[in-house]
């Protein structure tokens, strides 16, 4: 579905239109209000607050920023699940603290999933860490949700917390 066209020269720009103009180029944006945290769980679950809904026929910009905890035996893993008939490429980047340097790494090569899939990825746990999901996401004639997921990667009995502020944004390119 292409976006809103403009009126030509000389014709009103109706209310209508220019509505429908700033809810398309408007990102859609989801940010973790509180901490939720699991343990003794290596099941993908959905995030409580990580989710938003796409349009059909459209194609996203999304980036997700994720900020965690987790001891080194449980880890932790991600993933993304969207509307069927959508295609989704995607790939991981991590910053990993140990307290005296700050260094980026590469976590895996780009990820292309199939329509309706997730795959998951494993981190490099540290006390506090952070990731990068950056992505292309083509919606097909269904509309839905694009979700972020996560658990341990390993069952452990110690926590994994996706912390406060954590976020999800896409932007519409067509």
């Amino acid at each position: 579905m292409a976006l809103t066209s403009l009126p030509g020269a000389g014709a009103k720009l109706r209310a209508t239109v220019l509505e429908a103009l700033i809810t398309e180029v408007r990102p859609l944006y989801a940010r973790k209000t509180a901490d939720e945290t699991v343990n003794g769980s290596a099941s993908l679950q959905n995030d409580d607050h990580l989710a938003i809904v796409l349009a059909a026929s459209a194609t996203y910009e999304i980036d997700v920023q994720l900020f965690y905890s987790s001891a080194s035996t449980p880890d932790i893993k991600f993933a993304l699940t969207f509307p069927t008939g959508a295609t989704c490429s995607w790939a991981p980047i991590g910053y990993k603290s140990d307290g005296t340097n700050f260094e980026a790494e590469f976590r895996t090569s780009t990820w292309q999933a199939a329509s309706g899939t997730s795959n998951a990825v494993a981190g490099t746990a540290a006390t506090y860490d952070a990731a990068l999901i950056k992505g292309i996401i083509r919606v097909g004639s269904t509309a839905g949700t694009l979700q972020v997921q996560w658990a341990q990667n390993t069952s452990n009995g110690s926590n994994t917390t996706v912390k406060a502020d954590s976020s999800l944004v896409a932007r519409r390119l067509d």
